[in-house]
């Protein structure tokens, strides 16, 4: 039995840029004297930072990762802040193309953060965040039940290159340029025309990735995000990735038992 839009809709975790995780975020850097007191500060750091994944017991690591957690969370915020979006054309007469571009660079902003701060807590400089990385994330944190993310009822006609190879295994030069893998093509495939909805956090972050990496390389452009009819799918993906977001930092935040 399908599950009625407003259903999912109503689902959706209403996460806000102000949320108090973000205070709390901000007192409990400012309880560490990380600045003048590294020695003492930086092991709690350090045994925080490795509920998430193993870390070198390095000062000048744990202030490594936690410079990049500090770009990424004003970033996330950022993006969190920009209701209404509009991309392109009058700002004051805007049309259906400039809001769905102006939802998709709200994405894009948006997953730059979180893929900053996932790579800072997995300590994961290089490479593409694999499924097996993103589980080990998401097992180590305390989430809700993820919101379905139903496809599309419209199934586009498929005239993109990217999508038609994407049934050829491997990563074709295509993928490379377009920072794509052949993982991410698949599940956004599977979903979109095989009309396979997302039901986990993996392939939630997933699917944010690759509209992310189609959006920001001029693969997915706005009169195909309406003609797929994506725009309920890029809010549901942006209060997907602004939980996580939080989720990570309460796990970081949690006291030493």
């Amino acid at each position: 039995m399908a599950i009625p839009k407003k259903a999912i809709l109503s689902a959706r975790p209403q996460l806000r840029a102000d949320s108090s995780t973000y205070g709390s975020w901000n007192r409990f850097l400012k309880s560490l004297d990380l600045d003048t007191q590294p020695d003492r500060d930086a092991p709690i750091l350090h045994r925080a930072l490795c509920r998430l994944a193993n870390h070198p017991q390095d000062i000048h690591h744990v202030l490594t990762i936690l410079d990049v957690i500090r770009r990424a969370v004003p970033l996330v915020q950022s993006a969190l802040r920009w209701e209404s979006p509009i991309a392109g054309g009058n700002p004051d007469s805007p049309t259906e193309t400039d809001r769905a571009r102006g939802g998709q660079w709200r994405l894009t902003m948006l997953y730059a953060g979180v893929e900053l701060l996932i790579r800072g807590v997995l300590n994961l400089e290089q490479g593409y965040l694999r499924s097996d990385l993103l589980r080990q994330l998401t097992n180590q944190l305390r989430l809700p039940p993820c919101p379905l993310v139903a496809p599309p009822k419209l199934t586009p006609k498929l005239d993109e290159r990217w999508m038609t190879i994407a049934s050829e295994g491997g990563d074709p030069p295509l993928f490379q340029f377009l920072k794509l893998n052949d993982t991410g093509v698949r599940l956004f495939r599977a979903w979109l025309v095989e009309k396979q909805p997302i039901t986990n956090w993996v392939d939630l972050v997933q699917l944010a990735a690759t509209i992310r990496h189609l959006t920001a390389h001029g693969a997915l452009s706005a009169s195909k995000v309406i003609q797929m009819k994506l725009d309920d799918t890029i809010e549901q993906l942006i209060d997907g990735l602004a939980c996580v977001v939080e989720a990570v930092l309460m796990r970081i935040m949690e006291p030493d038992v």
